[in-house]
C-alpha cells in the first residue's frame, strides 16, 4: 500500500466506487483496505484541489456520506476552498465537479448545506454564477430523437439535452418537472440490469430536486417496433410517473438507490424462480455492445 502514490490511491478508490465494489457483503473489498486507501490518498501534505474534490465525489458515489462521515467531506472541502478561490479561472471539468458536490449537499443533506463554512460557500457560489462555456454542437442520438418525436406527437413541450446544474439530461419537459432518461446499454453494467454508480447518484439528486424520472430502458424501446406502440408506451410511462402513488415519495424521505428499488421499472416484477438468469437472454441486439465501448488504455 505504501508503494502507491496519492494520485494512484485516489484512482483505485474511484474505480472501485464506479464499479460498486465498495465494502459490502457482496464485495471482496474490506473496510480496512478502503480505509488504508483513503489514508494513502491523503498522505501528501500538499494535495491539489482536484484530488480533494475527486475524493469527495468518490464518497458520494460509494454511498458513504452519512452523519459519521460528513465531517470528512467538509474537511476535504475546506482544504480545497482556499486554493480554488485564488485561481482566476477554472476548467470545465472542475466547475462541473464543484456543481455536482453543491447539488449533492444542497438536496441530499440540507441541514449540512445551510451550515457550510464561508470559504466553501464562496466556491459553490462562484461555480454557480460562473458563465458556462459555449457547448459544442453535438448530434442528437437516435434514441433521444425518436423519443423526442413521440413526445411531439403527444403535444408535450420538452427540451432535449437540457442542462440542469452539473447534469445534462436527455429530455426535460418544459412545463412540468419531469425527466426522460434514454437508458442505453452504456448506462448499465455488462450483462446486468444494474445502473452504473454515476447514473444512480444522478437519479438520487434529480429526485431530491423534485423531478419525476421516467426511465426508458433500451430493451423495452428496441422491442417495440411500431411508432404508435412507442407513443402509447411513453404516454403510459408518463402517467405512472405522475399518478402512481409509489412514485410520490416525500422529498425529505431517505433517498433509496434505484438499483435496488423494486419499483424501478413498472410492469417488470419477477418472483425468484422467474428471475432471468442472464441479462435479458430473449433480447438479441443487432450489434455487439462490447465493440462500441472504447478500449481501455491500461492506465489508472
Amino acid at each position: 500500500m505504501q508503494s502507491l502514490s496519492p494520485q494512484e490511491a485516489v484512482s483505485v478508490l474511484y474505480s472501485h466506487a464506479f464499479l460498486r465494489l465498495w465494502p459490502s457483503e457482496h464485495s471482496e473489498m474490506s473496510e480496512e483496505l478502503w480505509q488504508a486507501l483513503e489514508e494513502q490518498a491523503l498522505s501528501s501534505p500538499s494535495q491539489p484541489p482536484e484530488q480533494l474534490l475527486k475524493l469527495c465525489h468518490i464518497l458520494f458515489l460509494a454511498q458513504r456520506v452519512d452523519e459519521a462521515s460528513m465531517p470528512k467531506v467538509l474537511n476535504l472541502l475546506e482544504k480545497a476552498a482556499p486554493q480554488l478561490l485564488q485561481r482566476p479561472s477554472w476548467r470545465t471539468s472542475l466547475r462541473r465537479r464543484v456543481l455536482l458536490l453543491r447539488s449533492a449537499l444542497r438536496y441530499l443533506h440540507r441541514e449540512v448545506y445551510a451550515q457550510l463554512p464561508k470559504d466553501v460557500k464562496q466556491i459553490f457560489r462562484r461555480a454557480h454564477r460562473m458563465e458556462p462555456e459555449i457547448p459544442q454542437t453535438q448530434r442528437m442520438v437516435l434514441f433521444v430523437s425518436k423519443l423526442s418525436h413521440a413526445l411531439t406527437k403527444l403535444k408535450i413541450g420538452h427540451v432535449a439535452h437540457a442542462e440542469r446544474g452539473p447534469f445534462t439530461f436527455d429530455i426535460v419537459e418544459r412545463d412540468r418537472k419531469i425527466i426522460y432518461e434514454c437508458n442505453h446499454f452504456d448506462r448499465f453494467y455488462t450483462s446486468s440490469t444494474e445502473k452504473i454508480a454515476s447514473m444512480c447518484l444522478q437519479e438520487r439528486i434529480a429526485k431530491a430536486m423534485g423531478y419525476r424520472v421516467i426511465q426508458v430502458p433500451h430493451w423495452h424501446w428496441n422491442k417495440i417496433k411500431h411508432k404508435r406502440q412507442r407513443i402509447e408506451y411513453i404516454r403510459m410511462s408518463r402517467y405512472y410517473a405522475l399518478k402512481d402513488r409509489r412514485e410520490l415519495a416525500p422529498r425529505d424521505a431517505p433517498v433509496r438507490d434505484p438499483a435496488v428499488n423494486e419499483f424501478d421499472y413498472l410492469g417488470e416484477y419477477f418472483y425468484r424462480k422467474d428471475m432471468p438468469s442472464s441479462h435479458w437472454s430473449w433480447f438479441q441486439p443487432r450489434y455487439d455492445a462490447s465493440k462500441r465501448i472504447p478500449a481501455s488504455t491500461g492506465l489508472l
